[in-house]
Protein backbone atom coordinates (compact mmCIF):
# COMPACT_ATOMS: atom_id res chain seq x y z
CA UNK A 1 0.00 0.00 0.00
CA UNK A 2 1.40 3.19 -0.82
CA UNK A 3 0.98 6.08 1.59
CA UNK A 4 1.66 9.46 0.70
CA UNK A 5 -0.06 11.69 3.64
CA UNK A 6 -0.84 11.82 7.07
CA UNK A 7 -3.93 10.32 6.44
CA UNK A 8 -3.42 7.49 4.31
CA UNK A 9 -0.72 6.57 7.62
CA UNK A 10 -3.95 6.60 9.62
CA UNK A 11 -5.25 4.64 7.57
CA UNK A 12 -2.91 1.91 7.08
CA UNK A 13 -2.56 2.01 11.10
CA UNK A 14 -6.33 1.30 11.64
CA UNK A 15 -5.93 -1.39 9.05
CA UNK A 16 -3.28 -3.08 10.00
CA UNK A 17 -4.75 -2.56 13.48
CA UNK A 18 -7.82 -4.57 12.60
CA UNK A 19 -5.41 -7.15 11.09
CA UNK A 20 -3.85 -7.85 14.51
CA UNK A 21 -7.07 -7.88 16.11
CA UNK A 22 -8.36 -10.61 13.92
CA UNK A 23 -5.32 -12.65 14.38
CA UNK A 24 -5.11 -12.16 18.19
CA UNK A 25 -9.09 -13.88 17.86
CA UNK A 26 -8.29 -16.32 15.61
CA UNK A 27 -5.54 -17.59 18.29
CA UNK A 28 -8.22 -17.17 21.03
CA UNK A 29 -10.37 -19.62 18.61
CA UNK A 30 -7.77 -22.47 18.74
CA UNK A 31 -8.95 -25.68 19.32
CA UNK A 32 -6.86 -26.25 22.30
CA UNK A 33 -8.13 -23.37 23.99
CA UNK A 34 -11.56 -23.55 23.31
CA UNK A 35 -15.07 -24.88 20.93
CA UNK A 36 -16.52 -21.88 18.91
CA UNK A 37 -19.68 -20.08 19.31
CA UNK A 38 -21.47 -17.71 22.00
CA UNK A 39 -23.05 -19.79 23.60
CA UNK A 40 -20.31 -22.43 24.32
CA UNK A 41 -18.25 -19.16 25.71
CA UNK A 42 -21.31 -18.81 27.72
CA UNK A 43 -21.15 -22.62 29.14
CA UNK A 44 -17.39 -22.39 29.72
CA UNK A 45 -18.01 -18.87 31.85
CA UNK A 46 -20.82 -20.45 34.09
CA UNK A 47 -19.53 -23.46 34.37
CA UNK A 48 -15.86 -21.87 35.48
CA UNK A 49 -17.76 -20.22 37.81
CA UNK A 50 -19.69 -22.74 39.28
CA UNK A 51 -16.10 -25.00 39.75
CA UNK A 52 -14.51 -21.92 41.60
CA UNK A 53 -17.19 -21.78 43.80
CA UNK A 54 -17.76 -25.46 44.41
CA UNK A 55 -14.35 -25.64 45.25
CA UNK A 56 -14.73 -22.41 47.53
CA UNK A 57 -17.61 -23.87 49.55
CA UNK A 58 -16.38 -25.65 52.77
CA UNK A 59 -19.81 -27.30 53.10
CA UNK A 60 -18.58 -30.25 51.03
CA UNK A 61 -15.33 -30.75 52.87
CA UNK A 62 -14.05 -32.29 55.97
CA UNK A 63 -11.79 -30.83 58.03
CA UNK A 64 -8.75 -32.13 56.73
CA UNK A 65 -9.81 -30.58 53.27
CA UNK A 66 -11.12 -33.92 51.68
CA UNK A 67 -14.34 -33.74 49.44
CA UNK A 68 -16.96 -35.82 51.25
CA UNK A 69 -19.50 -36.81 48.58
CA UNK A 70 -22.29 -37.30 51.02
CA UNK A 71 -21.81 -33.69 51.94
CA UNK A 72 -22.93 -32.57 48.41
CA UNK A 73 -26.40 -31.86 46.98
CA UNK A 74 -26.66 -33.00 43.37
CA UNK A 75 -28.23 -30.22 41.55
CA UNK A 76 -26.26 -27.31 43.45
CA UNK A 77 -24.08 -27.17 40.36
CA UNK A 78 -25.67 -28.33 37.20
CA UNK A 79 -22.97 -28.41 34.52
CA UNK A 80 -20.55 -29.70 37.15
CA UNK A 81 -23.15 -32.29 37.60
CA UNK A 82 -23.83 -33.41 34.28
CA UNK A 83 -19.66 -34.28 33.72
CA UNK A 84 -19.54 -36.73 36.13
CA UNK A 85 -18.59 -39.68 34.75
CA UNK A 86 -17.60 -37.57 31.69
CA UNK A 87 -14.64 -35.33 32.59
CA UNK A 88 -14.35 -36.99 36.42
CA UNK A 89 -15.58 -39.59 38.64
CA UNK A 90 -17.16 -37.30 41.14
CA UNK A 91 -18.19 -33.57 41.45
CA UNK A 92 -14.89 -32.82 42.59
CA UNK A 93 -12.74 -34.38 40.07
CA UNK A 94 -15.17 -32.22 37.57
CA UNK A 95 -14.33 -28.72 39.02
CA UNK A 96 -10.67 -29.40 39.51
CA UNK A 97 -10.75 -30.73 35.81
CA UNK A 98 -12.34 -27.03 35.09
CA UNK A 99 -10.72 -24.97 37.18
CA UNK A 100 -7.65 -26.38 35.68
CA UNK A 101 -8.48 -25.87 32.25
CA UNK A 102 -10.36 -22.20 33.19
CA UNK A 103 -6.21 -21.26 34.39
CA UNK A 104 -4.69 -22.58 31.34
CA UNK A 105 -7.60 -20.67 29.22
CA UNK A 106 -5.93 -17.30 31.20
CA UNK A 107 -2.33 -17.92 30.56
CA UNK A 108 -2.90 -18.27 26.79
CA UNK A 109 -5.54 -15.64 27.10
CA UNK A 110 -3.11 -13.43 28.84
CA UNK A 111 0.01 -14.37 26.17
CA UNK A 112 -1.71 -13.55 23.47
CA UNK A 113 -3.53 -10.10 24.81
CA UNK A 114 0.13 -9.04 25.19
CA UNK A 115 1.43 -9.35 22.10
CA UNK A 116 -2.21 -7.56 20.35
CA UNK A 117 -1.34 -4.57 22.36
CA UNK A 118 2.03 -4.20 22.36
CA UNK A 119 1.50 -4.57 18.83
CA UNK A 120 -0.96 -2.23 18.13
CA UNK A 121 1.14 0.18 20.54
CA UNK A 122 4.05 -0.70 18.31
CA UNK A 123 1.60 0.03 15.02
CA UNK A 124 0.45 3.45 17.12
CA UNK A 125 4.15 5.19 17.53
CA UNK A 126 5.03 3.84 13.79
CA UNK A 127 5.75 6.69 11.88
CA UNK A 128 6.31 4.70 8.00
CA UNK A 129 4.53 2.03 6.10
CA UNK A 130 7.64 -0.13 6.63
CA UNK A 131 7.64 0.15 10.26
CA UNK A 132 4.10 -0.44 10.54
CA UNK A 133 4.74 -3.11 8.78
CA UNK A 134 7.91 -4.12 10.96
CA UNK A 135 4.95 -4.17 13.93
CA UNK A 136 2.74 -6.15 11.77
CA UNK A 137 5.64 -8.73 11.72
CA UNK A 138 5.74 -8.62 15.22
CA UNK A 139 2.73 -9.55 16.23
CA UNK A 140 2.48 -12.13 13.26
CA UNK A 141 5.73 -14.08 14.94
CA UNK A 142 4.34 -13.37 18.47
CA UNK A 143 1.08 -15.19 17.92
CA UNK A 144 2.87 -17.77 15.83
CA UNK A 145 5.12 -18.69 19.14
CA UNK A 146 1.82 -19.10 21.05
CA UNK A 147 0.45 -21.14 18.50
CA UNK A 148 3.52 -23.03 18.65
CA UNK A 149 3.24 -23.97 22.04
CA UNK A 150 -0.77 -24.85 21.93
CA UNK A 151 0.11 -27.02 19.15
CA UNK A 152 2.51 -29.27 21.43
Amino acid sequence: MRVKGTRDIAKLRDATKREIDGAAEALRSHPKLLTPGSGMALTYKTKELQAREFLATPDWFDEQGAFVPANYEPGTYPLLDVSVGIEGDDVYQVARIVQEMADQWIQAAAAIEGVRLSSKNAVDAAATPATIAAAKDQAIAGFSQIAAMLSS
